[in-house]
């Protein structure tokens, strides 16, 4: 059973957590897929048929799930303190303007919705309740109290990803190794607009019973052999946010961002701009 969980929410740098700790090679993570949504999607399947997705013990001294779904999830805190009462949970995250309108672009580029981005919030709460930090880490905090829930920000891997992978390390109680050149030099959550709309959302619906069968390796061998980029293909995203746009989103979450400060002891004063995603 994993001791760590990463929940992330989406759009806060948790695919790179993924790869960093699975570059390491002394973590035990899923295999074949980053998640497995057990938590908040499958968990009527059973222990069991979640731990089938981590190998066989080798020796590592971590197991973990990167699993950012579960930040918003109003059952997966709860389910996790019953299945795994001792676990540490580490929370990333970013200014909750621009993470709302990354994960609302991200829908976009995997075909999940064609709205725009107020009819969006209505079809997916979570654009929006995802952002609500401290309501989201209050929950966690009360399934696992305030030293077993870790923040981290966004902001921090972004200017310098040596010294966030060290912090990291610092809380799971891993040996701090900076990552390797490639992970310090890619972008972090970048995404654009599908090359073509209706591929993407074909293969959102097709993606979505090969996971619920595990066939996770015909999910690979689509990335392998060029299927996914043909499905999921994005263009650099031109322009920066409507202004109706980042209004709403700033009306939504207003105060987010003073809660925020008080939840880490920190001041955001990068968050306070009114900088365009």
């Amino acid at each position: 059973m994993p001791t760590v969980f990463f929940v992330g929410p989406e759009r806060t740098g948790t695919t790179w957590i993924h790869q960093y700790l699975g570059w390491r090679g002394d973590v035990r993570l899923p295999t074949a897929t980053k998640e497995t949504f057990f938590f908040d999607r499958f968990f009527h399947r059973g222990v069991e048929w979640y731990l089938s997705h981590f190998e066989a013990d080798a020796g590592q001294p971590l197991v973990a799930e990167v699993a950012p779904t579960y930040f918003h999830s109003e059952r997966a805190a709860a389910r996790i303190a019953e299945t795994a009462p001792g676990a540490l949970v580490v929370c990333t995250l970013r200014d909750p303007v621009k993470r709302s309108y990354s994960a609302y672009q991200h829908m976009v580029a995997y075909g999940v919705t064609a709205s725009p981005l107020r009819d969006a919030v209505r079809e997916h709460p979570q654009i929006i309740a995802a952002s609500r930090y401290a309501e989201q880490v209050q929950r966690w905090r009360d399934q696992f109290g305030v030293r077993r829930v870790h923040l981290l920000l966004l902001d921090d891997l972004a200017a310098d990803g040596e010294r966030f992978a060290r912090e990291l390390c610092n809380i799971v109680g891993l040996p701090p190794r900076a990552p390797p050149q490639d992970l310090r030099e890619e972008r972090v959550n970048a995404t654009g607009a599908p090359r073509n709309p209706r591929l993407a959302r074909l293969g959102f619906w097709l993606r979505g019973p090969l996971r619920r069968a595990r066939l996770f390796g015909l999910i690979a061998l689509a990335r392998r052999t060029g299927l996914h980029q043909l499905f999921f293909g994005v263009r650099p995203q031109g322009g920066n946010a409507a202004d109706d746009d980042l209004r709403f989103l700033r009306e939504q979450l207003a105060g987010e961002v003073e809660r925020t400060e008080v939840l880490l002891g920190r001041e955001l004063p990068q968050w306070r701009t009114q900088a365009d995603p």
